[in-house]
């Protein structure tokens, strides 16, 4: 930065090098004090690289870590829930009464239940996407078909997409219906 500034501006704010250091700690950390700012065309550019530089520098050691923190705690999760189950099994095989042995299975019944409602979630979770994509092209895809409908296009062209429409309608209402039953 520092050649950068002094070889094109005067009056350039980088003067030595440890200011340019300076700078470039400042920037890359995206603290941005604003004491050193480029004047030069390349300073800039080398400001918006630096930038971009150190949000990345930043961003990927914390997504790393962020991830790894997750996997450790869905593990510890799974592990505590295997472990109530096999703790709810073995109390169960030592009831004696029947009464009692009858309500501790409803319970575990209802334990797993649960786990499969949390399972069935997480796929509505993940299938939100994919249904607002599939429903942005249907709709992209029939307004294209009305477009070139009035365009004049040919009878059996016309046919043709109609029924293309009236498909994509039906793959539409498919998936409403099929998330409504889930």
């Amino acid at each position: 930065m520092y050649f950068a500034e002094k070889e094109f501006v005067d009056d350039s704010q980088i003067q030595n090098i440890p200011q340019a250091i300076w700078w470039a700690i400042i920037t890359i950390t995206t603290v941005g004090y604003g004491d050193y700012v480029p004047k030069s065309l390349l300073g800039k550019f080398i400001g918006v690289l630096s930038l971009i530089f150190g949000v990345l520098l930043l961003s990927l050691p914390v997504a790393i870590i962020g991830n790894k923190f997750q996997e450790i705690y869905l593990q510890n999760k799974n592990e505590e829930t295997k472990k109530a189950r096999k703790n709810a099994k073995t109390h169960y095989n030592q009831i004696q009464n029947q009464n009692e042995k009858e309500i501790y299975r409803i319970i575990l019944k209802l334990n797993e239940l649960e786990q499969v409602n949390e399972k069935i979630e997480q796929c509505l979770k993940d299938n939100q996407f994919l249904y607002r994509s599939i429903s942005r092209d249907a709709q992209s895809m029939i307004d294209k078909i009305e477009i070139n409908r009035e365009n004049g296009k040919s009878k059996s062209k016309q046919k043709e997409r109609l029924s293309t429409q009236e498909r994509i309608i039906k793959i539409r209402e498919d998936i409403l219906n099929s998330r409504k039953n889930q």
